[in-house]
């Protein structure tokens, strides 16, 4: 044992998500000696490592099985992921054959995780800051937008010679909807012929028939009914709280 710290949970209107712990034991840093003096943890699931600093980002084990199910997916386009945190379904998008994953985070501490992250993969990443211009090249893999994701189809409206997207990722609990506006624009604009969009959210036990309905009567009034969906299904991450899940739906 290195380490111990007591945690609590993260209130509900954080957009960060940053933790809330009390270290007990071992030494976890001090932000004024710099990000290197930090404690930066490391785990592998699913042969993928993922690092993270516990005082300011968060880490969830339970989000393994979405992690093993992005993982089987046919992944021959680019990705699009609106949440990218660390890095918890990113790594999962590339080693499933992702050509291109752009990514939206604006924890800094989160960003610093997928970098390093990223490396400690192998995986080629770069960063853009906000008001950073942004050149596309073919040869990135990884690409984090430092920046609210309220401007990504801005960033990404003048690819579409070059990049189709087959998945976008909305992974925020406990909703992802602020994103999904967004999400129908991209998917308009530069989505492949057929593409997924994975929509996170904490799901009451007595709305799990409904909610994939209602996921997908809000994408087509979004779209004017633009997009022709093929078929939603819901799926179980794990349970978020009593009576509570989270969950994906595939639209």
């Amino acid at each position: 044992l290195t380490h111990l710290a007591i945690n609590a949970p993260i209130p509900s209107d954080d957009d960060m998500r940053k933790p809330l712990i009390v270290p007990i034991f071992g030494e976890f840093g001090n932000l004024n000696r710099g990000h290197d003096s930090l404690y930066w943890a490391e785990c592998k699931q699913n042969g993928i490592y993922q690092i993270w600093c516990p005082m300011y980002t968060m880490f969830s084990r339970g989000n393994i099985k979405e992690k093993a199910r992005v993982l089987k997916m046919e992944v021959q386009d680019s990705v699009v992921d609106l949440y990218a945190g660390i890095g918890y379904f990113v790594f999962s998008y590339v080693k499933a054959g992702a050509k291109h994953v752009f990514c939206w985070e604006i924890n800094p501490f989160s960003i610093e995780g997928l970098v390093r992250g990223a490396k400690r993969n192998g995986f080629k990443v770069r960063s853009v800051k906000r008001n950073e211009s942004f050149v596309f090249d073919q040869n990135d893999c990884i690409v984090v937008f430092e920046e609210d994701n309220k401007y990504a189809s801005e960033r990404l409206k003048d690819l579409h010679e070059y990049v189709k997207i087959s998945h976008i990722n909305l992974g925020l609990l406990p909703s992802s909807q602020l994103s999904w506006p967004v999400a129908a624009t991209i998917a308009e604009t530069i989505g492949s012929d057929r593409i997924t969009i994975h929509v996170h959210e904490n799901v009451a036990d007595h709305e799990l028939t409904k909610w994939p309905a209602y996921v997908r009567e809000q994408f087509d009034y979004l779209t004017d009914k633009r997009l022709e969906h093929i078929a939603s299904e819901l799926y179980k991450v794990k349970t978020f709280a009593p009576g509570v899940y989270h969950t994906v739906t595939d639209l």
